[in-house]
């Protein structure tokens, strides 16, 4: 197998887990209880309702897992670059905002939850974990395998739980949330304009007040080229099963394509800005938090203006609301 088929199946393999495996491992749990490996369905059933709680507690990397290197051929597919603009002290806690979102947050994925674009390296004495919607700690057997990454769940408790302690990993700690969420991956289409939900997402902001962690703005370029979606305007019926979906389940459908299953190969360059120093406050006020998520706005339109000539083109706009 030549290297471009192996970074295909790098890529590849990862949208099918992120589509299927889930499901398929509950199916598979399902079919096997109803064999005589029913024991030890069981036996998993009692470990899974145990451990229950681990995403919500730091989660259970394994540094192995995270550098591969099948992660690093699927990088290269794109490729997938992270770009540091200042250093981190490690001494200090961080709450990380990646923008925008895309249909699949690959970028996220590769940056964050695995040593692909050399994380480690490039912010050292820093340890990074990606937040995903707790629904996918629900799959079994799929879950352990997410973790591995170091992925945690979104839920307040767990994040705060990573930056109010400090874990086994000496150094400071650092959480990549993505405030626009699944209601920004409908918005996610290939272009010039980078469509940013922002304006009302005060939620990551009162963590770091709470916690006293720095915040962080971090903009992906090229994150929205990577698959069409149909055209699911606003007003149109598509979207408005679309944004039902998001309020019932918190999570999106967008269809989407590329070349067939695989993304197109187009360039993610990962801006991470400068942290904004903030000071704790374990009650702040709407009018604190507003204040606060202004400076961070004003600093991610900084960010995006300045390196938007580099990575994506002088006409490029960004667009948050």
């Amino acid at each position: 197998m030549d290297l471009q088929t192996w970074k295909k199946f790098a890529v590849l393999q990862w949208v099918l887990t992120f589509l299927l495996v889930g499901p398929g491992c509950a199916a598979i749990m399902l079919i096997l209880f109803r064999t005589s490996w029913w024991s030890a369905v069981l036996l998993y059933g009692v470990w899974y309702y145990y451990d229950r709680d681990t995403p919500r507690r730091g989660g259970r990397r394994v540094n192995w897992v995270r550098r591969w290197g099948l992660w690093r051929r699927m990088a290269e597919y794109f490729p997938v670059k992270l770009h540091p603009t200042c250093e981190l002290d490690p001494k200090e806690n961080y709450v990380l905002g990646y923008h925008p979102h895309g249909v699949l947050s690959t970028g996220a994925f590769l940056n964050f939850a695995t040593e692909a674009t050399e994380f480690s390296r490039k912010f050292p004495g820093i340890t990074p974990y990606l937040s995903v919607l707790d629904g996918h700690f629900d799959f079994p057997l799929y879950r352990e395998y997410f973790m591995c990454s170091g992925v945690i769940s979104v839920r307040k408790e767990s994040l705060q739980n990573v930056l109010h302690q400090r874990r086994k990993t000496a150094g400071g700690q650092l959480v990549c949330v993505i405030p626009g969420g699944a209601v920004e991956a409908l918005d996610s289409h290939p272009g010039t304009v980078y469509r940013v939900h922002l304006r009302n997402k005060l939620g990551f902001v009162r963590l770091a007040m709470q916690t006293g962690s720095s915040l962080v703005p971090c903009f992906s370029f090229g994150e929205i080229d990577l698959f069409n979606q149909v055209n699911n305007r606003a007003g149109s019926p598509l979207r408005a099963v679309q944004n039902f979906l998001v309020k019932i389940f918190g999570f999106s459908m967008p269809i989407f394509s590329g070349h067939g299953l695989l993304p197109f190969a187009k360039p993610i360059n990962t801006v991470v800005g400068a942290p904004i120093k903030v000071e704790k406050n374990y009650e702040p006020t709407d009018e604190q938090a507003r204040d606060l998520l202004n400076r961070y706005i004003s600093d991610l339109e900084l960010l995006f203006c300045a390196n938007k000539a580099k990575y994506i083109g002088t006409d490029a706009r960004l667009e948050i609301v």
